[in-house]
């Protein structure tokens, strides 16, 4: 999964990294455009397309609302997985 470097680093510790960066952007976008679309005349008078857009919000919300327990999880597994792999040898010189 991940791999120790010679100075006993993660190596991939900055995709996984950017891969949360890139994650948190993308939902924090999406919230933000679902947020022009409710305050368009034409989206608010339509109920459908109204209500649509509030049920989008709040799933963004919700989400927005685990990402710092989903980002301490994957610390926690990372982690974990270093002091595994430190455990069994692997990456020692």
């Amino acid at each position: 999964m991940f791999h120790i470097g010679s100075k006993g680093q993660l190596a991939n510790l900055s995709g996984l990294a950017m891969t949360i960066v890139v994650f948190a952007v993308v939902v924090v976008a999406g919230a933000l455009i679902l947020g022009k679309f409710a305050e368009n005349t034409t989206v608010a008078s339509d109920t459908i397309a109204n209500e649509t857009v509030v049920t989008a919000q709040t799933g963004l919300s919700d989400l927005i609302s685990w990402l710092p327990l989903l980002i301490v999880i994957i610390i926690a597994i990372v982690i974990l997985g270093y002091f595994g792999m430190k455990h069994r040898g692997v990456g020692r010189a």
